[in-house]
């Protein structure tokens, strides 16, 4: 592998998370980040030791940047670094960087290149939060979560989808009504980790290193759930998708491979320079995954996936999720659930499998009607036996329980 190491540079400010989390409330209630925290751009001469374990080049000088998400229009790297946030530019220079301080755990990362958001989840603080124009942090999430991994945004409908590997779910949040849902119940045995959404088809897309390894795609609704890799896995980690050729790219053990959306025409790409992997991007026909072994951002060309080099080495925690931020990742396309909110009575989600190209859900607790539209209190038809509980009306059995009251053995 071949190494480019610039010179990085940066200063880093604490960050106090103050976050009240309510029991009561049936919607979420964001609560702000403390208002000294901001992020850093570069300044001359100022090296975080803290962010980097030690400083391999004297050559570099970097430039400060500007606030907004990427410099000058340009595609940039977002991703997270257990206690750091950092954006950096497609050559190595961080552009900037912020410190979410001790304690911080920060997994999943993905932004909004329109509305200048970016998000990110810490699965320590148990909670999933936005930055606007890298300022006015706020807490999405008022309820404790449990473990929010990967996270993905939908730049079309304005939701944010995530990953709870010890819920087993897949869960939804529409930040401005502080609605929530879950839309996916992955199994006792599984393990999901990252999400990727394709809201120009309608489709999002998980990993899962359970018992059982897999790859699944979606509705964005929740419907249509199907299996699109089940073998020759192991650890199935990061994973992209390339909406120009509706290629997904993904990170197993020592293995980058890639398939079509559907499944078909899976290929490894290379095994090279992928003793760890984690989160993987494409951007711009380029390959970047973080790797724990190396703690460093690598790259290579789809073109020659072999051809694998570092881009940013060093750093003093392992990197995690990492995002392509440009306009090119967020494609426009129009919102079927624009038109207020489609007459759904709590949340409307894009949809592939709907002829209207979308869905209305309801929060737990609730189930939706016969006319589909409104949400209704959800009560199970027969009682709910040997520890099973009812969920949108329907028995959810503990293992080894089955039937529609949990009353049969598997």
């Amino acid at each position: 592998i071949s190494m480019t190491v610039p010179l990085f540079l940066a200063i880093f400010f604490p960050l106090i998370f103050v976050a009240a989390y309510s029991q009561e409330e049936p919607t979420e209630q964001p609560a702000p980040l403390n208002s000294k925290v901001q992020w850093t751009d570069l300044k001359p001469n100022k090296i975080s030791s803290s962010f980097l374990s030690r400083e391999k080049s004297s050559q570099d000088k970097a430039k400060r940047q500007a606030t907004s998400i990427t410099a000058a229009g340009d595609a940039s790297l977002l991703f997270a670094n257990r206690r750091y946030l950092a954006v950096i530019s497609l050559n190595g220079s961080v552009l900037s960087a912020i410190d979410l301080g001790i304690g911080a755990n920060a997994i999943g990362v993905d932004f909004d290149i329109r509305r200048n958001y970016i998000f990110f989840s810490d699965v320590s603080q148990r909670f999933i939060a936005r930055f606007y124009n890298k300022q006015n942090g706020l807490i999405l999430t008022s309820k404790a979560l449990t473990t929010p991994d990967g996270i993905a945004w939908d730049w079309i409908n304005e939701k944010i989808y995530w990953t709870d590997a010890d819920e087993k779910e897949i869960e939804v949040l529409d930040p401005a009504s502080g609605l929530r849902a879950v839309l996916v119940d992955t199994g006792a045995s599984s393990i999901p980790r990252a999400i990727v959404l394709d809201p120009t088809t309608r489709t999002m897309f998980w990993t899962d290193w359970g018992s059982s390894p897999r790859i699944e795609s979606a509705s964005m609704s929740g419907n249509g759930r199907c299996l699109l890799h089940s073998t020759n896995l192991v650890w199935p980690n990061g994973l992209t998708i390339d909406y120009d050729t509706q290629n997904i790219y993904w990170v197993d053990g020592s293995r980058l491979e890639t398939s079509k959306s559907d499944g078909s025409q899976r290929r490894l790409l290379t095994t090279i320079g992928l003793p760890h992997p984690f989160g993987i991007t494409v951007c711009a026909g380029m390959l970047y995954w973080t790797d724990w072994s190396y703690n460093a951002v690598l790259q290579a060309p789809i073109a020659a996936p072999s051809n694998v080099s570092f881009l940013l080495r060093y750093l003093a925690n392992n990197p995690m999720a990492i995002q392509c931020v440009s306009a090119r990742r967020q494609p426009l396309v129009s919102n079927p659930c624009r038109n207020n909110n489609r007459r759904c009575s709590h949340l409307c989600l894009l949809s592939s499998t709907s002829p209207t190209n979308y869905t209305c859900s309801c929060p737990a607790g609730l189930m939706l009607g016969s006319n589909q539209l409104n949400c209704t209190n959800a009560t199970c038809r027969l009682p709910c036996q040997n520890g099973g509980t009812c969920g949108r009306g329907i028995c959810v059995c503990t293992q080894q329980w089955t039937g529609s009251q949990c009353s049969q053995r598997e």
